[in-house]
């Protein structure tokens, strides 16, 4: 996996939230194929080949230990796993456990594992981005992810009150949002109806 040399002088880890149940899919999404390789996997390289120095997965139950058998079996480097034991606490709970996990970085790229589409060029584009705290990618006038958070921010996660989502955390923290030309940073494939749209399969699907 070959990552990209000399975007930013900043250390930065990648976060993939994959903790979820999938309720709505009613598969894993985190599992589901496009072009044949698990989303998952596809998400942790685009983060990898971005920039990212190390990418960790959140994982949870009840589809924790077959995400981690595929991230084993791929073998990626500089990708692990991180268990979130209460993913129903929501998407900052995860981020969170990202973060503990990451260490020492000066910033984070958090991704959906439902955006198998987003390109490793994109996350480059991510971090050349002016120095402010967030950096959210906007394409066709929506914002999308994965978003960039630096160190500045981390602390407003740490502390926001119990309940409080990622977006709350957020709210008000300087931002630019980034046009791109990707598509894929607006993907929700949440859904088997959207997987299938979009060319994937659900896991074990033939």
């Amino acid at each position: 996996m070959a990552r990209r040399a000399g975007i930013s002088p900043e250390r930065v880890g990648g976060i993939v939230l994959a903790a979820g149940a999938s309720v709505r899919a009613g598969c894993s999404k985190a599992l589901a194929t496009l072009d044949g390789e698990p989303f998952v996997l596809r998400v942790a390289r685009a983060l990898s080949e971005g920039g990212a120095a190390e990418v960790v997965v959140v994982v949870g139950p009840p589809r924790e230990a077959a995400i981690r058998a595929a991230l084993s079996a791929a073998e990626l480097v500089g990708v692990r796993a991180a268990r979130n034991p209460a993913p129903e606490r929501g998407m900052r709970s995860s981020m969170l456990v990202g973060l503990d996990a990451l260490g020492a970085v000066d910033a984070a790229l958090v991704a959906l594992v439902d955006q198998p589409r987003v390109r490793a060029d994109t996350i480059a584009a991510l971090l050349g981005a002016p120095g402010a705290p967030l950096v959210r990618p906007v394409y066709a006038g929506a914002r999308g992810h994965p978003i960039l958070v630096r160190r500045a921010l981390f602390a407003a996660l740490r502390d926001a009150p119990d309940g409080a989502s990622a977006r709350d955390a957020l709210a008000g923290a300087p931002a630019v949002d980034l046009d791109v030309d990707d598509p894929g940073v607006a993907d929700r494939l949440d859904t088997l109806e959207a997987i299938r749209r979009a060319g994937g399969r659900a896991p074990g699907a033939g």
